[in-house]
């Protein structure tokens, strides 16, 4: 009878050995499985905005207008959170890429800089930047690649800080994107850089932007700019050109997709921001 209970208990000790050992691999496995996603190995999971993406601006601010006058034709009126992994927003960059692989990919130097996105219109406090120095094509010496709070490429901005100056050569070719006919233009605008707020300054400067769709991703063809419905471009580029009466100062190409579009203009135009509103089925996640 000793000798049963004995037994008994080997194997009862034996059973809870092996449950714990499946409990500790199973929470190994999930830390592992955690972290590389966390670090870019995972697929994206969707657009990361914070909690308090819908805060309101106060007052009245020329950045909200001149988006509502740039957006407004390209507009489809929806909020769409997915990862739309097919959609190309640069070559060898896709929408919702993390961070680590786009930089990576593309081979890009160290950060020049990097701050939120606080232009008046934007998700409040929600999309930053990390900006990047290079020849990237068409005299374009600046990328800035706009992020969500999960470090997701979400945009891209290329800058030409000195048109007209030293030529750089051919570079690396990546702001020179395949774009159909202009769909909307408009000179009556003050900001010519929406990620870093920069608007004209003197009285004789004007603004000049052009909104066009990207029909191919840097000849690559893997993205010929049509959305899930297959009606319009799911991909735009709009161009601002600053010039004074000493001539073009700044051009600026800002590279963005449709659901960034309607984000930003339902930011722009929605009514009891800040007070309540439904985040309309977006999810949040912290920078």
């Amino acid at each position: 009878m000793e000798e049963i209970t004995i037994e008994f208990r080997e194997a009862s000790r034996l059973r809870l050995q092996s449950k714990f050992t499946f409990l500790v691999w199973s929470i190994f496995s999930l830390f592992v499985i955690g972290n590389v996603c966390a670090q870019g190995g995972g697929p994206a999971v969707g657009l990361k905005l914070l909690p308090s993406w819908n805060e309101p601006y106060g007052g009245k601010v020329h950045s909200i207008d001149d988006l509502k006058k740039v957006l407004k034709p390209i507009n489809k009126g929806r909020l769409d959170s997915s990862a739309h992994p097919n959609l190309q927003l640069l070559k060898g960059v896709h929408y919702l890429m993390p961070i680590e692989d786009a930089t990576e990919d593309l081979k890009l130097g160290r950060v020049v800089a990097g701050q939120i996105v606080g232009t008046p219109g934007f998700p409040w406090k929600t999309l930053h930047y990390k900006a990047f120095d290079g020849n990237f094509g068409g005299g374009f010496n600046k990328l800035y690649l706009i992020l969500d709070g999960a470090n997701q490429v979400v945009s891209a901005q290329f800058v030409n800080e000195s048109p007209g100056g030293i030529n750089r050569g051919p570079g690396n070719k990546l702001a020179l994107l395949s774009l159909g006919k202009v769909i909307h233009q408009t000179s009556n605008v003050q900001v010519f850089n929406f990620i870093t707020q920069r608007k004209k300054g003197s009285t004789g400067a004007t603004v000049r932007i052009e909104v066009k769709p990207v029909l191919g991703v840097a000849s690559s063809g893997k993205n010929k700019g049509k959305g899930s419905n297959g009606n319009k471009p799911a991909l735009f580029v709009v161009d601002s050109t600053l010039r004074t009466t000493a001539g073009t100062k700044e051009i600026v190409r800002w590279v963005v997709p449709q659901p960034i579009v309607d984000l930003i203009y339902h930011c722009c135009t929605m009514e009891g921001v800040g007070k309540g509103l439904s985040s309309g089925g977006l999810s949040t996640g912290g920078l």
